[in-house]
């Protein structure tokens, strides 16, 4: 197996004499890490899990609010402003606080 397959294989030829990681460049192409390792197969392996968690999430998101927004377009009425009130409310509201609530709370 090459070196790209393998994310959590501590290499030693992938530090220098004194112990210290391999800069960019040559067969590791981000660099190593403090144990050798390659950190291009890591970084890939950390964004497949983020892409496979936000591509499905974000889809779902899409479809919903497309749905609110030809729902709210045809009917017209309460049931396009009853969206339009609860986004303005979200954007007005600190994100900053809002992020920050449920770690406060746990």
């Amino acid at each position: 197996m090459g070196r790209a397959a393998r994310p959590f294989a501590q290499n030693f030829d992938g530090l220098t004499l004194e112990g210290a990681p391999l800069p960019p460049g040559g067969t590791c192409w981000l660099g190593t890490d403090l144990l050798g390792r390659d950190r291009l197969p890591r970084l890939i392996l950390g964004a497949r899990t983020s892409l496979v968690i936000g591509a499905p999430t974000n889809g779902i998101a899409v479809v919903v609010g497309e749905g609110v927004g030809i729902a709210g377009g045809y009917a017209g009425g309460w049931v396009a402003s009853a969206p339009m009130r609860v986004t303005g409310r979200m954007m007005a509201f600190p994100a900053l606080l809002l992020a920050t609530t449920p770690a406060a709370i746990c």
